[in-house]
């Protein structure tokens, strides 16, 4: 396994490597996180306050709960997420169901906070994703002419990497909301 970025406070290239026989050691310049890693493990033993000394991995179909979901907003009828998640890559693929008509929404995006920008259906989108703590969150501005509103996503994974928590705080001229939207991992060959 190759570490590229620092599992804890997530900046890159700055692990000093250490070799020894068949274990690499990693210490982060920064937040002096160790990072012990096997060659052939595909788990980290580290330092520091992640639960299950895992790297947090979003990937996975999560479908809405809408019982459990605590939104602001009006409520699709059901939502999927598919999200793809590796190393500094995220891609997200949203559906919401508004009316009996799909919603798409796909962005990807890097987790090391750098900014993007992106024309998304007419509408200009700036955008950074960043670690904070075991939680990834996204902040994005949508620019249509005049109007503007700004999006802050924060992602979680609970329950043992089955429920995706997702609080949402948007701000525009006309709307301001909090959603707080719970997923279920959707089972492999479980219809959606």
């Amino acid at each position: 396994m190759i570490i590229e970025y620092c599992p804890k406070c997530r900046k890159v290239q700055n692990m000093l490597t250490t070799i020894e026989d068949t274990t690499v050691s990693y210490q982060c310049s920064v937040c002096n996180l160790f990072v012990r890693s096997e060659d052939s493990s595909q788990k980290v033993n580290q330092s520091c306050d992640k639960k299950d000394n895992t790297v947090i991995n979003f990937s996975g179909s999560w479908v809405l709960n809408l019982e459990k979901s605590k939104l602001q907003s009006p409520p699709p009828e059901s939502s999927i997420f598919h999200i793809s998640h590796s190393e500094q890559a995220f891609s997200l693929e949203r559906t919401h169901i508004i009316n009996g008509v799909p919603d798409d929404f796909t962005i990807d995006l890097t987790t090391d906070g750098v900014t993007t920008r992106k024309n998304i259906r007419g509408i200009e989108i700036t955008a950074r994703m960043y670690w904070d703590g075991e939680s990834l969150v996204s902040d994005m501005i949508f620019q249509q002419g005049k109007e503007e509103a700004v999006n802050i996503v924060k992602y979680s994974i609970t329950d043992k990497g089955q429920t995706l928590v997702v609080e949402e705080d948007f701000t525009s001229s006309e709307h301001k909301h909090h959603n707080r939207w719970i997923f279920n991992k959707n089972e492999a060959g479980k219809p959606v």
